[in-house]
């Protein structure tokens, strides 16, 4: 697809009273009312309008609520009726596609002497014959018009008629921007689900719900089910029927949609009419039961039994009520017990367990013993903290401390009490006190990200409550050196970036997204001029990205060269002396690519493909890429590569001569080759938190963590801190 770019550069002219607020995707434009214009040079014989809009819900009577609209082509919903009209070359058309308050896709497709089509959330909703004429963009396009009161996002043309697959991608498309909780809400209403029960199935997607989690008019998204109520014009009662997209299909037999049909189970007893055919409910149980599944929210029980033989005592099974408590046997034997009255239990067998809990009431609780003829393994809290001792030796009464460790304040002691003798010692630099944890100082708790980098020979650390803090080269005090969350501009400073003289990132000016840099560690920030969706640097280069082209920037912030133009996003670029690395997202296969230039960007070949977001990082001749799909290396410049490890990275380092693996799953520490890459070793951090990224300085190492809070869910950052720059 190729998208259209505005006539000679110019960006659209939003009225006065336009808000920037959240869309779908980052950033997006709230019309109270007026219009958004634009020009576009040149008439389209096919063209192709993308866009996400939300109404606010506000109907004025004396005007509409435009969507868009050209020198021939005009799309908006009517204020008296509510339903979306099209006006072609003067002709007039009602569609039967209501407004609602819901935040929805559109695409418009145009074809001179073809059609226009309208997908809504990537469903066909009407179709239209076109003459002969294009499109006039003689005034230029317009978003929005008459009393709008609606929010656009991610309005994209395109110069051609885009194909199905195309659009369920625009749909299901989301970008780098946009947040968790949208993302979340987008997939729970576009999964199937059970709507409720009605009187009568419509013809259309748009249903009475009588019963159900809403009331009254719901529109079902293709594979949302309704239970019919009533028998009544061909509508059975007690059948489920599911929303195609196109129309409603019975759910029958039922057997074959026990999932369904358990949804509704409750509705079903409720049914009057359904009470009296009591051979219904047996058939209906008689399906459940061969479907072999039972769905239950809320179960209520006095007596619990597990067992798939009760005449067989040597099978597996298990007991819950007020006699046994929990009772949990197999092969005749007693494997779990907890009893009802003073809750002592007893477990006999293997215990493998991640991870161990022990609560300290008070000082006769909390504890683990292994006991052995004369000896005791013992685990217990002491006052201040944890000790672990081996006692024995006295006779039988086990109460010398033989072998005594105890830990207090992050710290380990050992006493010994009589000798020690080994056929092997093993010693090791890493310890878990090797690492220090450090609160980042931030005023609330937010969703844990933060971006670390080195910055004229200090730690920049920025949180993603767009606090900006500074810390010298140990990394264990910081000094907050702005707060971003209220300036106006509304700097993406979470992605800020440094060449070492300015700190770099992207804010909002003017309804213009533009670069800024800072030269005093974020306190002020001057602005460019230079419009860029995004920044990247290296030491010696900087480069934006600015509507799917790469530019690099020069040194005084004067010029830029355009050096890539590609039908993808941008979302990293990597360099050094040799190699230009460009990586970026395909919004319709949904794949990250990795383009290589070695002629300063005069050239550009795509070296890989894969799924997940790739990190890079250089040493001399190598090339270390890192993704869910493992890390791999490369010694001729990207054209062949080696897997290295199939540990899944989060993210990758080259500090000093060690490469370095933060896993994506939380594993207490990261990998580390000092070989290049020839083989690693797992060094622990001493803490199970999920390791973010990494910094360095001449004396420390600087991780970034995510680790849960106490507010609302939310999570909230803290550093680990390792001074021993031998620690590897």
């Amino acid at each position: 697809m190729e998208a259209i770019n505005y006539a000679n550069g110019a960006n659209m002219t939003l009225p006065a009273d336009a808000q920037i607020v959240q869309g779908v995707s980052g950033n997006a434009v709230y019309l109270p009312a007026g219009a958004g214009t634009m020009p576009i040079a040149g008439d389209r014989n096919e063209i192709t309008i993308s866009l996400w809009r939300q109404w606010d819900g506000v109907v004025e009577a004396d005007n509409h609520r435009g969507v868009f609209k050209t020198a021939n082509i005009k799309a908006y919903f009517d204020q008296a009726t509510d339903f979306l009209t099209i006006e072609l070359a003067g002709t007039k058309t009602v569609t039967e596609t209501k407004d609602d308050q819901e935040q929805t896709h559109w695409c418009f497709l145009f074809s001179k002497n073809g059609f226009f089509k309208i997908y809504k959330n990537a469903e066909l909703k009407a179709e239209l014959t076109t003459g002969n004429y294009p499109v006039d963009f003689s005034e230029g396009f317009t978003l929005g018009g008459g009393r709008t009161h609606a929010t656009f996002d991610e309005v994209r043309m395109y110069k051609s008629v885009v194909t199905e697959p195309e659009i369920r991608g625009l749909y299901r498309l989301v970008t780098k921007g946009t947040q968790v909780q949208q993302l979340e809400n987008i997939v729970t209403e576009a999964a199937p689900k059970y709507l409720g029960v009605v009187e009568t199935v419509p013809d259309t997607k748009t249903v009475i719900i009588t019963k159900g989690e809403k009331f009254g008019f719901v529109d079902a998204n293709p594979g949302d089910w309704v239970l019919s109520g009533k028998t009544i014009g061909g509508w059975k009662v007690g059948v489920c029927y599911k929303w195609s997209g196109l129309a409603w299909k019975p759910l029958e037999p039922a057997i074959n949609y026990a999932k369904e049909y358990h949804a509704c189970l409750v509705h079903l007893f409720e049914i009057e009419e359904l009470k009296q055919q009591t051979g219904h409910f047996g058939a209906l149980f008689a399906k459940v039961l061969v479907a072999q599944k039972a769905m239950i929210d809320n179960l209520i029980t006095k007596n619990l039994l597990i067992d798939s033989d009760t005449n067989n005592p040597n099978d597996f099974e298990t007991r819950i009520n007020k006699k046994d408590g929990v009772l949990v046997r197999n092969h005749n034997k007693t494997i779990l017990n907890i009893e009802p009255t003073a809750g002592n239990a007893v477990f006999n067998g293997d215990l493998k367990a991640n991870k161990i809990f022990l609560n300290k009431a008070n000082q006769d609780e909390g504890v683990i013993e292994a006991v052995n003829n004369d000896w005791k393994f013992v685990i217990q809290p002491s006052h201040e903290g944890v000790e672990l001792c081996i006692m024995g030796g006295d006779g039988g009464l086990m109460l010398k401390k033989q072998l005594y460790t105890y830990i207090s304040g992050g710290l380990m002691s050992l006493a010994v009490m009589g000798n020690i003798s080994c056929s092997k010692m093993f010693s090791s630099q890493t310890t878990f006190d090797s690492w220090q944890k450090i609160d980042i100082p931030v005023t609330q708790y937010y969703d844990g990200t933060t971006n670390i980098f080195a910055h004229q020979n200090n730690i920049i650390l920025i949180t993603n409550t767009k606090e900006i803090f500074i810390s010298s080269n140990e990394g264990i005090l910081w000094e907050k050196k702005k707060d971003l969350l209220a300036d106006s501009r509304n700097f993406d400073i979470i992605k800020a970036t440094s060449n070492n003289e300015y700190i770099l990132t992207v804010g909002t000016k003017n309804n213009k997204s533009v670069l800024f840099k800072s030269k005093d560690f974020g306190v002020t920030w001057d602005n460019t001029n230079i419009e860029a969706d995004d920044v990247f640097c290296s030491a010696e280069d900087i480069f934006i990205s600015k509507n799917y082209s790469l530019y690099k920037i020069s040194s005084d912030f004067l010029n830029k060269e355009k050096i890539y133009d590609v039908d993808e996003v941008i979302i990293a670029v990597y360099s050094n002396k040799k190699i230009w690395i460009t990586q970026t997202f395909n919004e319709i296969n949904y794949k990250h690519c990795l383009y290589f230039s070695l002629d300063k960007g005069k050239t550009w070949h795509k070296r890989i493909q894969g799924d997940g977001v790739y990190q890079v990082v250089f040493n001399n001749n190598s090339i270390f890429i890192g993704n869910n799909e493992g890390v791999r290396k490369s010694l001729d410049k990207g054209v062949t590569w080696t897997t290295i490890s199939n540990e899944k990275a989060c993210n990758l380092f080259y500090i000093d001569k060690y490469l370095i693996i933060l896993p994506y799953e939380n594993k207490g520490g990261i990998f580390v080759s000092d070989n290049n890459g020839a083989s690693f070793s797992f060094q622990s951090v001493g803490y199970s938190y999920n390791l973010q990224s990494m910094g360095a300085t001449p004396v420390s190492r600087i991780i970034t963590t995510n680790i849960i809070g106490t507010t609302s869910g939310k999570t909230k950052a803290v550093l680990l801190v390792n001074k021993n720059k031998q620690f590897f």
